[in-house]
């Protein structure tokens, strides 16, 4: 077995490393000490394909793997790893489509990524972290909407996401089991993003708390996914916190209003927010 990479690899490293040493590193303290995620160079890593990586190409992505993903990461994280950690977070967004998403939810997502957007992956809570099978936001089914309830902190990218995968207890017997996700937009009514979050480090990355009162929403295109719990797992390789547990649902909750290209509305420290919802 070949474990040399290839020219194809290597020029992919390549570019990410040179994109980190004049793009990231000149910037880096700066943006850390301000804890500010410099939007300008995410927009030049999009346009050269540092970001969105594992998009597939039906989708308008390049269709890498793991393994460029992981060479990549690997090189803007020498640089910044608030910022790169920053980029990376479309691609663990993009997972749960990948595994459990329906083509339209995948078209939807993966062309809003492609366009610009960011995506949030909304699953810590105040009390669960790294043990998922405890998060108490829900999720009740009622006619044809859901109503989602909960808190979710700590979520990454969440001050400038423009869609949300939001992971809640849809049978809460059922125990990892019983877990769904579900696609929101950051316009749907009763959902409330938090202010930026202070870290201690990574401070270029934002985060922010994300609350889901207790509201009914409608919702578009809502179609469980034939994804068995019992069958499939959530091959999160560049996620640790994910391993272990698959979403038996992703159902699409999409506000009436536009969805293109909605743009987050921007935070500041002293930002009051309302409960947010039962998210991640």
């Amino acid at each position: 077995m070949n474990f040399e990479l290839s020219d194809e690899q290597k020029l992919v490293r390549q570019t990410a490393r040179d994109f980190a040493r004049q793009e990231i590193q000149p910037i880096a303290a700066q943006c850390d000490r301000e804890s500010r995620f410099p939007i300008e160079v995410f927009n030049k890593a999009r346009e050269i394909g540092l970001v969105n990586m594992t998009v597939p190409n039906e989708f308008g992505g390049g269709g890498w793997s793991a393994l460029e993903l992981g060479l990549v990461t690997s090189e803007l994280g020498w640089a910044c790893t608030g910022i790169a950690g920053a980029f990376g977070l479309n691609t663990i967004f993009g997972d749960v489509f990948h595994v459990a998403g329906s083509r339209e939810q995948k078209r939807e997502a993966f062309g809003r990524l492609q366009a610009g957007e960011f995506g949030a992956y909304a699953v810590t809570e105040p009390v669960a972290g790294s043990d998922v099978a405890s998060i108490k936001t829900r999720a009740v089914k009622r006619g044809d909407r859901y109503v989602l309830n909960g808190s979710k902190v700590w979520i990454s990218n969440a001050p400038v996401a423009q869609m949300f995968v939001i992971f809640a207890k849809t049978d809460p017997e059922a125990g990892h089991r019983g877990i769904s996700a579900f696609f929101v937009n950051r316009d749907t009514p009763g959902l409330s993003v938090g202010a930026p979050l202070g870290k201690l480090g990574q401070r270029a990355g934002p985060a922010a708390e994300a609350r889901q009162e207790k509201r009914t929403f409608p919702f578009e295109r809502a179609r469980a996914c034939a994804r068995s719990m019992k069958s499939r797992r959530l091959v999160a390789a560049r996620n640790s916190r994910v391993t272990g547990y698959t979403p038996a649902n992703l159902v699409s909750i999409l506000a009436p209003s536009s969805r293109a290209s909605t743009p987050a509305p921007e935070t500041s420290a002293g930002t009051e927010t309302k409960a947010p919802a039962r998210m991640k």
